[in-house]
């Protein structure tokens, strides 16, 4: 396990820190992936500490469901572990000047800490939940064969634009090793036209949630096999449509961190079309595709896939008794 440290901002170098913690669990949510950690740590002020073996996370958020602490990461999950990390993080809220609360605990990581609280009455989590934050996570082989009357509408839009398109379509799978400027290129102009698109539908000039994600796009490029990435480009008569781009967070699931297309291919069902692809192209037997964050249009687009799991998180305030 990695030395101690005091609280300090995250960094892309902490990247080996974040791993050596994350190796023990087999959680599925998006917050559990260190390279998502880091792509939006800016974005979400994270910090992090290690006290005693113990990785220690905070958010410092405007938004109140993702301002507090992430699930504290240990080696073995014993009581006195929970109750060491709970008191812990009673103390640095001070520190943080904020209340004591867990933020984006999903439903397993939320048990055990509801386990721990059965034997040890020293301790009350109020716990709240924001649909908005839920994973969608989907069965790999799923995605690929779109099997079945509720996925006949996404068989429909790809036979649609391969119809359109077939003779014209190519497809560029990129894996760590393969990567290079060009790929970068290709990844971004479909980001730059995509955004263009975006900005039309909407009356202000830029939003500050898309300058973040513009950023960790750029962080991500900049890093793609530091971070071991995999990503797809959807191409028509050599212009770059669509791409998807994530990594594995543990052997069973994988993150889908981006998904873009360009405006007037997405009408003809490119989303479709790569989200099949790419499915096809991972290994892990479960896509995490994460939140919608309560956006209505996001919302339909990712039940219409019927996720095999929609992952609940939770926020909690801690109070010792």
């Amino acid at each position: 396990m990695t030395n101690d440290f005091l609280w300090k901002k995250l960094e892309i170098s902490d990247l080996s820190i974040l791993k050596s913690f994350y190796e023990n669990y087999e959680f599925s949510s998006c917050d559990f992936n260190p390279v998502n950690t880091i792509l939006f740590a800016k974005k979400y002020s994270t910090s992090i500490c290690s006290k005693n073996g113990i990785l220690y996370r905070f958010l410092n958020s405007k938004d109140k469901t993702r301002n507090g602490f992430l699930f504290p990461v240990f080696e073995n999950l014993k009581n006195d572990r929970i109750k060491e990390s709970l008191e812990e993080i009673i103390e640095n809220a001070r520190l943080f000047k904020t209340e004591p609360s867990l933020v984006l605990i999903d439903e397993n990581q939320k048990k055990i800490f509801d386990d721990f609280l059965h034997t040890n009455s020293s301790f009350k989590i109020f716990w709240e939940s924001d649909d908005g934050n839920s994973d969608y996570i989907y069965k790999r082989e799923k995605l690929v064969s779109l099997s079945g009357k509720k996925l006949q509408k996404k068989k429909n839009h790809i036979n649609q634009f391969l119809r359109k398109y077939e003779n014209d379509c190519d497809f560029s799978f990129i894996e760590s090793d393969s990567f290079n400027s060009e790929c970068k290129k290709k990844i971004q102009q479909v980001y730059s036209e995509w955004k263009e698109n975006h900005l039309a539908s909407f009356s202000e000039n830029i939003t500050e949630d898309l300058l973040i994600e513009e950023n960790a796009l750029n962080i991500a490029l900049e890093n793609f096999k530091l971070f071991d990435f995999k990503a797809l480009v959807l191409s028509v008569k050599n212009k770059s449509v669509a791409f998807s781009l994530g990594n594995k967070i543990n052997s069973s699931f994988f993150d889908v961190i981006f998904e873009k297309s360009v405006q007037d291919f997405a009408k003809d069902g490119s989303y479709a079309v790569i989200n099949k692809k790419f499915a096809d192209s991972v290994k892990e037997p479960f896509l995490n595709r994460e939140e919608d964050l309560n956006i209505p249009g996001l919302r339909k687009a990712k039940l219409s896939y019927q996720p095999e799991i929609i992952l609940k998180k939770y926020s909690g305030r801690i109070i010792k008794i």
